[in-house]
């Protein structure tokens, strides 16, 4: 009994530093765990479900509180490292990286404080967080195309008049656009949380937690193209009147999603009362060990270590961001003439894309009387706080201009893409990331090597748009490859 009070009186010491270091922690990353709730906040977002994510894993913890109160513990001091990279890595100024982080900071907070066997024990409940961060939106090109590629093959079955090209379905009397939010993330991330829950929950061989993860992300992906195709399908029987084409797209996907999923989580919940009897007994049984850890120096040296590391991040971001105000004078100089074109200054273009959080932007023309070559250029800046270079915001589509196919240039770094106003005129575009000298093609490659040097502060950053139009056929020969190399290969000063 003497032991078991000592026990608790050491816990209740642990728990006090917990608490504080997660205090700590919320206080010094206030701004990264804002932006988390507002993505949360958003029903109809890809991340809606992300107040269920933290309940789902706050319920985890609590199933281990028996298991975590009865763990002995050992702090690893070389965690520390792991713990000043992921606290480091919020100067990097980028939303989805300082959110990516916090999950990985906590557990390795605990590794440091705690010992590997307790870092164990709640690092499935952390990491069950990723669930509702980004990162995911990297499979919205790929379930998009599967969607479009069944709801084809549906169509064709059922012998519906359609014309189905790139993301767009067309009827005799309109057109569906397949966009990015009817890839089905949305379903795709909560049917693999809800599939990995149950299936913790309610087996325990792996085999059988496997085939029922994947069952769920399965029915997840059917529910979505069944949701499409029924739209559709409305859509064409109605002449493009019912309500699900006009907006009730969302709550209709739910419903489809739920309908599914019901057959899972029933079997799931009958199992989980089956492994529930057979594991009552041993439950019964446990008893909390006597796992005394005094709270002597070391332990406070440590927990000391981890608040210093913690919130001298944003002391570092304050510092960083007043080193580097001044250093926003960013330019590019071209050539008056390059062969037969001249440069000139233009005020706007006719087809221009959204680049949310630039500091300004630059509108050229080279012109030889012939053929007109527009470009624009969009300045960022690269302290901590700066928007990304490739954030969300940003847009290549417009009411007038939509892209209608996309590619590589030829032996450069940059992307190519055909847009098409409403009126049926075509552009050929390409367009690039310039991060002080690297040229990036990929969106997600620039946003990193932008927050590496965001970190220091050092260097600009300009996103690059060279378009043309296309008389007749828009292809890789209408362009004229020595006014767009001079262009990607001009510092930035």
């Amino acid at each position: 009994m003497n032991s078991f009070k000592l026990f608790a009186s050491e816990l209740n010491n642990r728990r006090l530093l917990l608490y504080v270091i997660l205090a700590v922690v919320f206080l010094s990353f206030q701004q990264t765990f804002y932006s988390i709730l507002q993505l949360w906040l958003i029903p109809t977002g890809t991340y809606g479900h992300g107040l269920l994510i933290l309940f789902i894993s706050i319920y985890l913890l609590y199933q281990q509180r028996l298991s975590l109160m009865s763990t002995q513990t050992k702090s690893v001091y070389l965690a520390i490292i792991p713990v000043l990279i992921f606290s480091l890595l919020y100067l990097s100024g980028i939303d989805s990286i300082r959110q990516l982080s916090i999950p990985a900071l906590l557990i390795f907070i605990f590794l440091y404080l705690y010992g590997f066997k307790f870092a164990l024990k709640v690092a499935p409940a952390i990491l069950f967080l990723y669930l509702a961060l980004p990162g995911w939106g990297v499979l919205v090109p790929y379930l998009q195309d599967m969607t479009v590629y069944v709801v084809k093959s549906l169509l064709s079955m059922l012998s519906i008049p359609a014309y189905v090209y790139n993301v767009y379905v067309e009827l005799p009397f309109g057109t569906f656009e397949i966009a990015e939010g009817c890839s089905g993330l949305r379903y795709f991330v909560v049917g693999v949380a809800l599939s990995i829950l149950y299936s913790v929950t309610s087996y325990t061989k792996l085999k059988s937690r496997f085939i029922f993860i994947l069952s769920g992300i399965a029915i997840s992906i059917i529910a979505n193209w069944l949701r499409v195709f029924i739209i559709i399908v409305a859509g064409y029987q109605t002449k493009m009147q019912h309500s699900l084409v006009v907006d009730g797209h969302y709550y209709f996907g739910w419903g489809v999603y739920m309908v599914m999923m019901t057959p899972l989580i029933i079997l799931a919940v009958r199992s989980s009362r089956t492994k529930t009897k057979s594991e009552s007994h041993s439950e019964s049984n446990v008893h909390l060990n006597d796992a005394r850890v005094l709270i002597d120096r070391k332990t406070l040296i440590s927990f000391v270590a981890v608040v210093v590391v913690v919130i001298s991040v944003p002391v570092l971001e304050n510092l960083q961001i007043r080193n580097t105000n001044e250093k926003l004078g960013l330019k590019l100089e071209l050539n008056e003439i390059v062969d037969e074109y001249r440069l000139s200054k233009m005020s706007r273009l006719d087809w221009e894309p959204s680049t949310y959080g630039s500091i300004y932007s630059n509108y050229y023309q080279y012109s030889s009387g012939r053929n007109e070559y527009d470009i624009l250029i969009s300045f960022y800046s690269n302290n901590t706080q700066a928007i990304d270079i490739a954030n969300k915001y940003n847009q290549l589509e417009s009411d007038n201009w939509k892209v209608v196919k996309r590619g590589k240039a030829r032996d450069l770094p940059a992307n190519q893409l055909v847009m098409q106003s409403k009126l049926g005129k075509q552009k050929l575009v390409y367009y690039w990331y310039n991060i002080n000298g690297f040229l990036v093609r990929n969106k997600h490659v620039a946003r990193l090597v932008q927050s590496l040097h965001k970190i220091f502060g050092i260097g600009q950053s300009a996103v690059f748009f060279v378009s043309v139009d296309c008389p007749f056929m828009c292809s890789d020969d209408e362009m004229n490859y020595k006014i767009l190399n001079h262009v990607m290969f001009t510092d930035l000063i």
